[in-house]
């Protein structure tokens, strides 16, 4: 099964993408800021799980460290190199 990271995914183009994306079965990891978007986005397809940030805000300079406190363990954000040059 294909997985995708939605940033922004409370409203907007955020969340029709993590909807359209779960409908056509991928597992969505939506990030959120707000609880009840979570759960209506939750309650919208058994394929979005939805997840709030821990410490960082939208003008947080940390990265995603700490990101997702109600997600499983599997998805949690890893130290890595980017392929990108």
């Amino acid at each position: 099964m294909l997985s995708v990271l939605i940033t922004g995914a409370s409203r907007g183009i955020g969340r029709v993408t993590a909807v359209r994306l779960a409908a056509a079965g991928w597992q969505v990891f939506a990030g959120v800021r707000d609880t009840d978007a979570g759960k209506q986005l939750a309650a919208a397809s058994a394929r979005i799980t939805p997840g709030l940030p821990t410490r960082c805000g939208p003008s947080c300079g940390r990265g995603a460290s700490g990101w997702f406190s109600s997600s499983p363990a599997p998805w949690r954000p890893t130290t890595g190199t980017s392929s990108t040059p």
